[in-house]
């Protein structure tokens, strides 16, 4: 009843996620700090308050449903299998010094597939074999696509390293780039983070020496094909790994290192391959959106969304009720102009 009224007041309370400065193990400008990754921020961005209970309350969120009745994979199955796949057989061509093929390697890809399915399927059967079946043809059209996406990329491109870890230990599949310590990054004087993730792949540009990042996207890409490439803070990937490359190539080959893109590559059916290439003077816009989310977590400051869509998918929507009211009321909150609330104001372009 205390909370109901309190988070129903004009300015914002503890018990709409003000907590003030977090200790120096929780706080992401702190040296004694969590390293970040893309995820972390980007929960972040889409709401504060999913990141105040993911990573500061360290609440478990619900697993993911199984799949419906009848079908085998679930989406983060299928997503984890066709990113190995892809590893592998990136992998396998960097170390042969090749460039994918389609009619050489068609085959193989499918091949490879096939033993990855059957590695999954001794731990969760499929239900049928029409279901395997189903699921099977599906990602060998995805596996095709992203053949033919990559075939026509490599004209002009120079596959380097695929899974980079940084921050994170190395893969099966170790590369030269990878690092367990994380990244330190300075976004603006007396903003660094240490940053963490793991690449899925650096090309060089043969035309210019240039350095392009990809990464594969085996959902949908409507938070991505937008106006604002940052999406108000939900989407800082290409920015932090830009960022995080050029640091990991400055220190592997002794000199000065540019990424002059980033590209996510959809090699779905829905998507039919479809990429979208972001370069490099349109990712050097999203530093201040970085420094806002820092401070945003420096000054613990975790209101939910002021968007019920944001939580559609969430694990702890059950925790905040109506969503709908609560966006709302938040919307509402951060119009007032309360100084505290500056850098989610900031993000979702109040000012």
């Amino acid at each position: 009843m205390i909370a109901s009224e309190e988070k129903r007041r004009a300015v914002p309370t503890s018990f709409d996620g003000l907590t003030g400065p977090l200790p120096p193990e929780l706080d992401i400008l702190s040296k004694q700090g969590p390293a970040v990754s893309s995820n972390r921020l980007q929960t972040l961005g889409t709401c504060p308050l999913r990141y105040f209970f993911r990573y500061i309350l360290d609440i478990e969120g619900v697993d993911e449903e199984p799949p419906e009745p009848g079908k085998w994979l679930t989406p983060t199955d299928r997503g984890s299998i066709l990113h190995e796949l892809f590893h592998i057989y990136m992998d396998g061509l960097i170390r042969g010094k090749k460039t994918p093929d389609y009619d050489r390697d068609n085959a193989g890809l499918e091949e490879l597939l096939d033993n990855l399915l059957d590695r999954h399927g001794r731990i969760a059967p499929p239900p049928t074999s029409h279901a395997r079946d189903h699921e099977r043809a599906q990602m060998m059209e995805s596996a095709r696509i992203f053949l033919r996406e990559e075939e026509s990329f490599a004209r002009d491109h120079e596959p380097l390293y695929t899974e980079a870890s940084v921050g994170l230990p190395p893969t099966d599949l170790p590369t030269g780039l990878d690092r367990e310590e994380p990244v330190p990054l300075e976004l603006a004087p007396g903003r660094l983070v240490r940053a963490r993730g793991r690449i899925d792949r650096i090309d060089r540009r043969r035309s210019d020496g240039a350095f392009v990042i990809t990464d594969y996207k085996s959902g949908s890409n409507w938070s991505y094909i937008r106006k604002d490439p940052f999406h108000q803070g939900r989407v800082v990937q290409h920015l932090l790994y830009t960022l995080m490359a050029e640091q990991c190539l400055l220190q592997t080959a002794g000199a000065p290192a540019r990424v002059a893109a980033f590209r996510f590559l959809f090699p779905t059916v829905q998507t039919q391959g479809e990429g979208l290439l972001l370069m490099r003077e349109t990712l050097e816009e999203g530093r201040e959106v970085l420094v806002n989310l820092c401070d945003l977590a420096g000054a613990g400051c975790f209101l939910p969304t002021d968007d019920a869509g944001d939580c559609k998918w969430c694990d702890y929507a059950l925790i905040c009720g109506d969503t709908a009211s609560q966006a709302l009321r938040v919307t509402e909150k951060l119009e007032k102009g309360d100084p505290r609330l500056d850098p989610m104001r900031k993000l979702r372009g109040y000012e």
